[in-house]
């Protein structure tokens, strides 16, 4: 099995090599180019990850960042950090993977050496390991202006404007880095992800929900007296559901 990137990482920072030190290895073992993340950004996520970053602690008082833009910053790091998880584990199974360009509603298409012509198209949707409410499992597929007002073109309310960005891609990676989990769903499947929130939460019928801004997709979420954890227990870590696209 070939050696991720970030383990590696890991691997040099547990032996107390310095950045500069880690780069030079990691830029011979993982040419640039190799991952659509530069190498320096994939350290500083894994610092990130492990709490070894400078100035990490919450900031103070007089800090002229607002709460708004600190969580915006978070999530920002958290899309960093998940995407780096998965790109990793996408050439841990022998594939390649490239961020398109646009990248609009699909993070990354998936190929596979043996056959080049099939290509496989992911979102990866992160939930940071900071979280007020506790909730390290509740994921949000958002939309665009454009996709709304197409929704409604057609003949079709609000609510269902999600399923223009789910129908960009044929797979959907939902990470937990609290618990380090992925979550891998068909396209196909998230309509009941969507469905059991808003037949069993508040959140899920909220304001920007039936203004079609986003679904929620809360996997600790009880459906008929069970998680929907436990319900789709066979979705974890399950990447043979992207290996079986190319068999």
């Amino acid at each position: 099995m070939v050696k991720s990137r970030r383990g590696r990482i890991i691997e040099l920072l547990s032996e107390g090599c310095s950045d500069k030190e880690i780069i030079q290895t990691i830029d011979v073992e993982f040419p640039p180019g190799t991952f659509s993340t530069s190498n320096m950004k994939a350290l500083y996520g894994t610092k990130w990850d492990l709490g070894k970053t400078k100035n990490q602690s919450k900031p103070h008082k007089s800090n002229k960042i607002n709460k708004s833009n600190a969580v915006v910053s978070r999530q920002g790091k958290t899309g960093d950090i998940t995407e780096e998880w998965v790109e990793d584990k996408i050439r841990e199974l022998g594939l390649n993977s490239y961020k398109p360009v646009p990248d609009r509603g699909v993070d990354f298409v998936i190929t596979c050496p043996k056959k080049p012509s099939k290509k496989l198209k992911i979102q990866v949707k992160g939930r940071g390991k900071i979280q007020q409410n506790e909730k390290y499992r509740w994921f949000q597929i958002r939309t665009t202006k454009k996709q709304r007002e197409k929704t409604v073109e057609e003949g079709f309310p609000l609510t269902e404007a999600w399923r223009k960005k789910a129908v960009l891609v044929d797979i959907f990676i939902f990470v937990s880095e609290l618990y380090h989990e992925f979550w891998i769903f068909e396209s196909k499947d998230i309509e009941n992800l969507i469905l059991a929130n808003r037949l069993n939460t508040k959140h899920g019928n909220r304001k920007d929900n039936r203004d079609g801004r986003q679904a929620e997709i809360d996997l600790d979420v009880e459906h008929n007296g069970r998680p929907l954890t436990e319900i789709y227990i066979k979705n974890l870590n399950n990447w043979d559901l992207i290996t079986n696209r190319f068999t």
